[in-house]
Parts: C-alpha cells; sequence; structure tokens
C-alpha cells in the first residue's frame, strides 16, 4: 500500500490527511482549527469538512506536554504513543516494582494509577482577539514598550487562573494574528495501560521519527473528575476494519515547529552552526548518563526516561543535517528563494517594504555566528549548566546563595595553642567559602541573573538555611539532594530532609555533584 499526506497543522494542534494513492511525499498544508481550507480540500479530495465534524474532532484530541492523545471512550480513557507515556510509567515505577521494564496494565478502574503532576487539556474554543492584544499600541512607541503593552494586553484577557480551565493567548504568524484558546483541564489524570520497554521500542530503538514501525507504540490514560471517570461523550470510535487503499484519512494533534519557510541563509546557519552545536551537546548528555546508568541497575532504571528523550533528540537532529548537507536540497531552496524575489521585484511598492527583509536576516545570522559560542555558554547555561540560573532568568527573579559554614571547635592541652590554631584554620575556611561565593555570584551575573551571596556560620546548617530564606523574604529554596549516606545518613540524618521538614517556604530537590565543604544553598525571590 502506497501513500501520500496532506499535512494540516492547527498551531499546537495538527490535522493531517493522508490519501493512499501515488509516491510517498508531503503535500502542502500546517493549518489551525479555524482556518482549515475546506473549500480546496472538497475540490482536490472530494470531502466536505463541516463545522460539526471539525467541532468532534477537536473535542477529542488531549493535549499531553510535548504530545498528543485522542479520547477513545465516553468515560475519558485516553490513547497515546508509548514514548508519551515512558515518563509516567518512569515517574510511578520503584526499585521493586519498574513498570518501564515490564509494563503496566489496569484490568479495573480501582488499578488504574494516578500521575501526580500530570494533567490534560482538551481545546474547548479559538477565539481571534487581535484588535484587543493591539489595543493602545502606538506607531510611536519604540519596539520594547509596544511589546510591554501587548503583553499587559493578554495578561488581561487571559484574566486571572481558574480551576480546570486554562485561557492562552497565542501568537501566529510572528504576531499578525492573535488567538485565544481555551481549554478545558483534566488534573486527575490516571495510567490505564503502557507495555513492556522492550515491546514499545522493538529491537531497542527510538524510532518514532522512523516508519514503518516494528514496536506496540501505545500507551493509554482515563481522565477523572470528582474522582470519577470523566464523562466524555465525544470521542473517537475505533474502527475494525482499519484504513483501506486510497481512503482518506485525517489526524488531529499538537505538532513541534517547522523551518519550512527558513531562508537559505537560515539553512546553512543550523547547517553549519546550531545543529552541529546541539547535536555535540546532546552527544555529550548521552555519554554522561550511559556512564552514571553502568554504575548500578537502579541508576540504569532512574535513567531509562532521561536516555529515551535524548536519544530520540539525537535521531531528529541528525537526520535534518543529513538534509541539510544535501547538495540538492539547498539548490532546491536556492532556486525557490530567486523565484520568489524575482515575483516580489515585479511590484514596485512591495520591493520596497520588503526587498531588504533576506539580506537583513542574513546579516543577523553573521551576528549570531559570531555570537553564538558566547550565548550557549552562558545565556543557553552550555558552560554553566544551571537550571536554577535559567528558570531565575525566565522568571525574572533573583538569587541568594548561601554557604553554611559549621562553628568549628578545637581542643588542645597546650596552652595558647588553640586560639592561634583556631584563628588560622577560620580564617582559611572562611576564605574557602568566600571563593565559593564568589563563583556562584561571577556564573550568575554571566547567566543575567543578580545574586546575593551569604555566609553563615552556625552548627545547625538547616536552621540557618531555613532562617536566612525566612528573613530575606525568599519565596523558593533550593538544595541538591547530596548529603551524608550510609551508617552518617541514617544516624545524622540530611540536611536537605531537616530543610523541607522545617521550611514553610516550598523547597526545590535536584540532583548534582559534591560541593565544596560546608552546606549551601540557593534561594529565589
Amino acid at each position: 500500500m502506497t501513500t501520500k499526506r496532506l499535512s494540516v497543522p492547527l498551531l499546537a494542534l495538527l490535522l493531517v490527511a493522508i490519501a493512499f494513492t501515488g509516491a510517498p511525499r508531503a503535500d502542502e498544508g500546517f493549518w489551525p482549527y479555524s482556518s482549515i481550507p475546506k473549500a480546496a480540500i472538497k475540490a482536490k479530495y472530494g470531502f466536505e469538512i463541516t463545522d460539526a465534524w471539525l467541532n468532534h474532532l477537536q473535542l477529542a484530541t488531549v493535549r499531553f506536554g510535548g504530545g498528543t492523545g485522542s479520547i477513545v471512550s465516553p468515560n475519558g480513557l485516553v490513547l497515546t504513543n508509548h514514548h508519551i507515556a515512558l515518563g509516567s510509567l518512569q515517574r510511578l515505577s520503584t526499585a521493586d516494582k519498574d513498570l518501564v521494564k515490564n509494563g503496566f496494565y489496569a484490568p479495573a478502574y480501582a488499578d488504574e494509577l494516578k500521575v501526580a503532576g500530570l494533567s490534560l487539556s482538551v481545546l474547548q474554543s479559538i477565539e481571534d482577539v487581535t484588535a484587543k492584544v493591539n489595543a493602545g499600541i502606538a506607531s510611536t512607541m519604540t519596539a520594547k514598550d509596544a511589546a510591554a503593552a501587548r503583553q499587559k494586553n493578554i495578561q488581561g484577557i487571559q484574566g486571572e487562573p481558574q480551576t480546570g480551565t486554562l485561557k492562552q493567548v497565542v501568537a501566529l504568524y510572528a504576531g499578525a494574528i492573535y488567538n485565544l484558546y481555551t481549554y478545558k483541564v483534566y488534573t486527575d489524570v490516571r495510567l490505564v495501560f503502557g507495555p513492556e520497554y522492550q515491546t514499545g521500542f522493538f529491537g531497542g530503538d527510538t524510532d518514532n521519527f522512523t516508519y514503518p514501525r516494528y514496536c506496540l507504540d501505545v500507551g493509554m490514560f482515563r481522565l477523572y473528575e470528582n474522582d470519577k471517570p470523566a464523562q466524555t461523550p465525544t470521542y473517537l470510535h475505533f474502527s475494525p476494519a482499519g484504513s483501506k487503499d486510497n481512503e482518506l484519512v485525517f489526524t488531529t494533534g499538537h505538532p513541534g515547529s517547522t523551518q519550512r519557510l527558513n531562508t537559505l541563509a537560515h539553512f546553512k546557519y543550523r547547517r553549519d552552526v546550531a545543529l552541529p552545536f546541539t547535536i555535540a551537546n546532546n552527544e555529550m548528555r548521552e555519554a554522561a548518563v550511559k556512564k552514571w546508568m553502568a554504575l548500578s541497575a537502579e541508576n540504569a532504571r532512574q535513567a531509562t526516561s532521561e536516555l529515551f528523550g535524548i536519544q530520540n533528540s539525537l535521531k531528529s537532529q541528525r537526520g535534518q543535517l543529513k538534509g541539510l548537507q544535501s547538495a540538492a536540497l539547498m539548490a532546491q531552496k536556492e532556486a525557490s528563494e530567486k523565484r520568489l524575489r524575482a515575483e516580489l521585484a515585479k511590484n514596485a511598492a512591495k520591493q520596497a517594504e520588503l526587498g531588504d527583509a533576506w539580506d537583513t536576516i542574513e546579516k543577523s545570522l553573521d551576528v549570531a555566528r559570531k555570537l553564538d559560542a558566547e550565548r550557549n555558554f552562558v545565556a543557553n547555561a552550555a558552560g554553566l549548566n544551571s537550571t536554577l540560573f535559567q528558570m531565575a532568568r525566565q522568571i525574572g527573579a533573583s538569587i541568594t546563595a548561601v554557604h553554611v559554614m559549621p562553628v568549628l571547635h578545637m581542643f588542645t592541652y597546650e596552652p595558647g595553642v588553640t586560639e592561634a590554631v583556631h584563628a588560622q584554620v577560620k580564617k582559611e575556611r572562611e576564605q574557602h567559602a568566600q571563593k565559593y561565593l564568589e563563583l556562584v555570584g561571577q556564573r550568575a551575573a554571566a547567566a543575567g541573573v543578580t545574586c546575593h551571596a551569604v555566609l553563615v556560620t552556625s552548627d545547625y546548617p538547616y536552621e540557618a538555611i531555613v532562617t536566612t530564606a525566612r528573613e530575606r523574604e525568599c519565596d523558593l529554596i533550593a538544595m541538591a539532594s547530596h548529603g551524608r549516606r550510609g551508617v552518617k545518613g541514617l544516624l545524622l540524618g540530611s540536611e536537605t530532609q531537616r530543610v523541607l521538614t522545617h521550611s514553610a517556604i516550598p523547597v526545590l530537590v535536584y540532583r548534582n555533584g559534591a560541593s565544596p565543604a560546608g552546606i549551601h544553598a540557593s534561594f529565589l525571590s
């Protein structure tokens, strides 16, 4: 059976029509639900798309974080890919019960497992709010002021958060159009089914960019409301007969992005700079994760999902790079761009308005080439490797870096020795701590984040951390999960655990390598 694809994206939603005729190739089209070219599809394929049909498809489509699912029963059953369910299988696994390796199936509602932190959304409506977003924007405004005014309007349109509802203003066509998407959000989501890892990824290949596929790439969840399976009268029905030759098939989903309309200069930049760096970075991460997984079976179990994500990205990125290294593809893009520029030149007004666009883009990319090494090291944290800095920069927060130095207790029977040695050791420890805090400050400054350094001496580090966070009115405490292990951990306990127990402020615990002597924490405020 041969296939021909008509891709029809819907912003974050994707509509793909597949006709089983001719050689496999992609037809044009990435469209939102609100602007499907119904007449063109009817003229080409003889299929009439009605508003009722589109609404049914929209209400049966579920948005995962980074993926798509479909409602396939009147009782909230959601069908998705195994690689979308993999993170939930990993989260629900333990050292004694590995759901990733062995799979999971709930024969009854009572057996379904709630996935903490997972919420799924169903698009209810789309509204054009372009005029509202641009209200009050004057041509005399600077780009910065105009952007701030639009953002203020967007916040007003979205309103305050509502339980069970998400309102999101989406920019289309680089801000030419703004749509308000309103979603129904389900926060009680339970795992129903996921096959064994080797069945979901037959042969061990992270192949969700490869077709045909030879694996059971499927996962199932259920939506719940008020602790009961959600009533979902709008759902997609299974077809026992399946698809046939020359039959038109539509798929709906939440796609990523496309560089289809990038210029030739963009293509060259991605080929020569962006993709090689990204691939090298992910290869380094892959090697590090594999090395960590090789240390123990438990490490391997915990990192299965992370390794898949890295390898999955690498497969896509290597494929993109291979495509861009094709001389035929680049020649095709260059010829296409010349034709477009020639057509533009026939219209004097449009030529005056848009004729320099390609040159402007090429010049900006030349600047990007010169800045990329520094930008990747600092802004993308490739050199600093600090998620905390990225979080702080994104939300406009400052960081308070705290180093707690234990009180130095020394005893001796020789008079006069204690004070001298004590003073020298204390001085050296303080210098070491200050250097550590200076390094944190330098890295924060390089990442564009305001950082306040605090050195505290205490026999009870957790008390010092909690007190400092409270006194400085911090909103979040971030601490590494390393600390005392084995017998020491059993007898003395973990400072991170004590902070979790005694803090009234939220605590973010993350994995990290060994730190200098002393206990440290960072606060966001």
